[in-house]
């Protein structure tokens, strides 16, 4: 079977591939992910997408449902011949674990191909708060041990964020581990400061932050109580805290998910929220999160109140959002936006001067280029990857993290 057919072939038995065109001299990435989420897209696939426009990144990504549809006692040959056909220089694992991890594995190092696996979790401990059924999942012995063989199979590791990298690190597994400068960038142009009538604060996010938003939900109850016009919004799977519904049934309303993360983005400049919310507890899963929710809202033009800790420190730092420690806390920093639409304009305006300093799209192009090339380059050079702990865009200096502590 040629390519063109083989191509076709695989677009009709596996929904979520994407296959770009080949190009003479072009470096195949080919990507497998836990699902077809927004974590391949935010690291890979949207950072790839002008070196791929230019035909120098040949960029094809599957998913663990997709790949279900190979036979039973056949995924590796179905693998080989994946591999054969695409021939990819690297091949990144995004959060995917499961059953073909290792013949995932042994078909890159059959193929001399760097294998690069990609964590934007702490996916060893997965709380049970994020809900049973994803508990379940990434708490399931097989699952952890796929996972576990992942990363000591690895040419590289790569973290979305410094505390993660240093988790990591202290698991003692062969391969280096790395983190980048940059987790989530933002695109320009990037929306306006511009609230809808009547004004509505809000929350963006994923069924496992549910425990965070209770946590706010005082704050948000106060600032409906002291004004009679507010609306608080959900939007994402999140459900609406009942407390929310049982006292203001006819102000509070939650917009579904929006699966393909480009239009949940340009969902985002629609929403007119005079307040984002973005809520996260102090507990061990989410002290290695990444600013994701923060660089989503300041595109949008969302100014946005974000928890204490390592996660928004950054921004918070550069005036890019304001920070609270307590329920207290965000329903007094709440009130002051709401309050001074002036002083909510001008933190949205220091928000996007942080996104352009700081998460700059052609940044993360830069610095998952790096990481892909410096893998590539020593698996053929028979050498140890060496990277900075912490990786950022061309070939800048860039300060290595501290060693984990004992």
């Amino acid at each position: 079977m040629d390519e063109d057919a083989f191509g076709a072939q695989l677009r009709a038995d596996l929904p979520f591939l994407t296959l770009d065109p080949a190009r003479p001299g072009a470096t195949t990435i080919l990507c497998l992910a836990d699902g077809p989420g927004a974590t391949w897209r935010i690291s890979f696939e949207r950072p790839l997408r002008a070196a791929r426009a230019r035909r120098e990144v040949r960029f094809a990504c599957l998913d663990e449902a997709a790949l279900r549809v190979l036979p039973p006692g056949a995924a590796g040959a179905g693998l080989r011949t994946l591999m054969e056909v695409l021939a990819p220089d690297a091949v990144v694992m995004s959060r995917f674990a499961g059953p073909l991890v290792g013949p995932v594995l042994r078909e890159a190092a059959r193929a001399a191909c760097p294998v690069v696996v990609h964590l934007d979790d702490d996916l060893f401990q997965v709380p049970d708060e994020l809900g049973p059924a994803k508990a379940a999942r990434h708490g399931a012995p097989a699952r952890r041990g796929s996972l576990h063989a992942a990363c000591r199979g690895a040419d590289l590791i790569y973290a979305s964020t410094r505390a993660l990298h240093l988790r990591l690190g202290r698991a003692g597994y062969p391969a280096p581990a790395v983190y980048g400068a940059v987790y989530c960038a933002a695109h320009e142009p990037f929306a306006d400061y511009a609230p809808r009538r009547p004004p509505a604060i809000g929350y963006m996010g994923t069924s496992g932050h549910e425990a965070d938003l209770a946590a706010w939900v005082p704050a948000v109850l106060a600032l409906m109580r002291a004004r009679a016009d507010l609306r608080f919004e959900t939007f994402g799977t999140v459900a609406m805290p009942p407390a929310l519904a049982e006292a203001f049934p006819g102000r509070v309303s939650r917009r579904p998910p929006v699966a393909d993360y480009d239009a949940f983005l340009d969902a985002m400049r629609g929403l007119g929220w005079a307040v984002g919310l973005a809520p996260l507890r102090p507990t061990p899963f989410n002290a290695v999160k990444a600013d994701t929710k923060l660089v989503e809202y300041a595109a949008a033009g969302i100014p946005a109140v974000v928890a204490e800790g390592p996660a928004y420190a950054e921004a918070v730092a550069a005036g890019a959002a304001l920070a609270a420690g307590s329920a207290e806390a965000c329903a007094a920093a709440a009130a002051g936006l709401l309050d001074a639409p002036g002083r909510a304009a001008a933190q949205v305006g220091r928000a996007h001067a942080f996104l352009r300093g700081h998460r700059r799209a052609d940044d993360l192009a830069g610095q998952v280029m790096r990481v892909l090339t410096e893998s590539i380059r020593a698996r053929r050079a028979g050498h140890r990857i060496a990277l900075p702990a912490r990786v950022a865009a061309g070939g800048e200096a860039a300060p290595a993290a501290p060693p984990p502590a004992a």
